[in-house]
């Protein structure tokens, strides 16, 4: 039977290397953005940490979640919602369009104001959001597709087909007095 080794340390401990490691421990400097845990929470961030708070008419420092986002959420699905192609079964693809286009909303509006033109390379690592922002607009345009929201979608599905007057139809259909 084989003996159970403990583990060897790597070199010595120094407080540069112990910094270092606890630094990385802290969720500041694990996050690059937001973005994944609003689209995996389903709810938006508190105001005490949106820097759009000073522009938001439904800012409270003890929010724990973003009202703002909740009811352009809210209101978007109650507009596609009534659509004439849409049906109830459809609800749960309204309500994950709903997300990814906050999030592509939020996104663009936080990029224009903290855009990577305005801040120095070492500030921030636009590159991961700006990455998912792409994954996340092809998602909504697929979602769109998927529930006729688009001009091919719709014309695929007869919603915009222009009604013709066909004389020639008119006529065929008209039933005539033998007298």
């Amino acid at each position: 039977m084989a003996e159970i080794q403990k583990p060897v340390s790597m070199g010595p401990k120094t407080e540069e290397g112990i910094k270092k490691v606890t630094q990385n421990l802290n969720r500041e400097s694990v996050l690059k953005s937001g973005g994944f845990a609003f689209l995996k929470s389903g709810l938006a961030p508190g105001c005490q940490s949106c820097i759009f708070s000073q522009e938001c008419e439904y800012y409270s420092p003890e929010a724990k979640i973003c009202r703002s986002v909740l009811k352009f959420e809210n209101e978007l699905e109650e507009q596609i919602m009534v659509l004439p192609q849409i049906q109830e079964i459809d609800r749960i693809l309204v309500k994950r369009l709903c997300r990814n286009y906050a999030f592509l909303y939020i996104t663009d509006k936080w990029l224009s104001k903290t855009s990577p033109f305005l801040l120095d390379n070492n500030q921030f690592d636009f590159q991961p959001i700006l990455k998912t922002r792409a994954v996340y607009e092809r998602l909504v345009i697929h979602f769109c597709s998927a529930l006729g929201l688009t001009p091919d979608a719709r014309s695929r599905i007869g919603l915009n087909v222009a009604q013709t007057y066909s004389l020639a139809k008119e006529l065929s259909e008209l039933e005539y007095d033998k007298d």
